[in-house]
């Protein structure tokens, strides 16, 4: 169908309700297709496994997509939009209504969505607003090679709580333009965190630098309550694996407690930045070096009040090596992240 370049009113206009695979790879490949009619799903209702699975792949000719193009889909299903709009280069933005009628949250429900839509410059802050809860690889590489994606918006996955296996896994990998992340981006999850949960989640985005709080104001390191009211235990070693790897410009510093348990906190970031592992009381594991803990101490310690200078034991700062064996102070957290 590679010649299509329009599709009629009220094509599906007989059909009604949902089936599994319904519209899966409909319109695969149809390049040529440079539009939509806005009523094009409206008897379509409810919600089945696969269903919009692939349907516009590689239609690299579409550069917008009509308001309430899903409005009658509701609920949520094994696999729903996954690869829906693989690899459609000329989209350039999202309405804000697209998946307005989804609620609650299966597995694979947005996995790779929207990868390799090239073209994409934003993305909407409703865009997500019905979908609630948490399934595994429900955004899994949703936003992966987005290339042209230079910012996110805030509350983007305001609705999203709980924690499931590969749940944000390279959600925005190889988002090479990105510059920023909202601090609010996961505020909204709760519950113990799941394996591999963020693994590789913003791999590779070499332009990212700041996490952004609004009202003009941003840090490089990453937020307190970044993570939301998660918490972890012992047998969970892989959750940040990779997640800021090669990602230069962010995560310097990161909450207290971030990377406890982890098996090899550097796996996290690999970006020549400290490692943010959990605070032991012996400093001598941290990996940390002598521009970290001048940034951290001296530049932080009238506005945090951060803890003494041999509270880094292990570690140096100006060729004076600071002594391990002191109690972690409670404001130790305090040089690990930025309001």
């Amino acid at each position: 169908c590679s010649g299509l370049t329009s599709l009629p009113d009220g094509l599906f206009n007989g059909i009604s309700g949902a089936a599994n695979y319904m519209f899966s790879n409909t319109f695969y490949g149809c390049r040529g297709l440079t539009s939509l009619p806005s009523d094009l799903f409206n008897g379509i209702s409810g919600a089945a496994n696969y269903m919009f699975s692939d349907t516009f792949v590689g239609c690299s000719g579409l550069t917008s997509l009509p308001d309430g193009l899903f409005n009658g889909i509701s609920g949520a299903a094994y696999n729903m939009f996954s690869e829906t709009f693989l690899n459609c280069t000329g989209l350039t933005s999202l309405p804000s209504d697209l998946f307005n009628g989804i609620s609650g949250a299966a597995n694979y429900m947005f996995s790779k969505t929207f990868v390799g839509c090239s073209g994409l410059t934003s993305l909407p802050a409703g865009l997500f607003n019905g979908v609630s809860g948490a399934a595994s690889n429900m955004f899994n590489e949703t936003f992966s090679s987005c290339r042209s994606l230079t910012s996110l918006p805030a509350g983007l996955f305001n609705g999203i709580s709980g924690a499931e296996y590969n749940m944000f896994s390279k959600t925005f990998a190889y988002c090479s333009k990105l510059e920023s992340i909202p601090a609010d981006l996961f505020s909204g999850l709760s519950g113990e965190y799941s394996g591999t949960m963020f693994e590789e989640t913003f791999y590779s985005n070499s332009s990212l630098s700041k996490f952004d709080y609004g009202n003009n104001k941003t840090s490089s390191y990453v937020p307190k309550n970044f993570f939301g009211s998660l918490t972890r235990s012992a047998s969970n070693t892989n959750i940040f694996k990779n997640m800021f790897s090669y990602s230069t410009g962010v995560a310097e510093f990161c909450p207290n407690g971030m990377f406890k348990y982890t098996e090899n906190p550097y796996d996290a970031l690999q970006n020549n930045k400290v490692s943010c592992d959990y605070c032991p009381t012996d400093y001598s594991s941290l990996i940390i070096d002598n521009d970290t803990i001048y940034r951290c101490y001296n530049n932080t310690n009238e506005r945090f009040g951060c803890p003494a200078t041999d509270s880094f034991g292990g570690t140096y700062y100006s060729g004076r090596a600071y002594y391990a064996g002191e109690d972690v102070p409670d404001n130790i957290d305090a040089c690990l992240y930025e309001y």
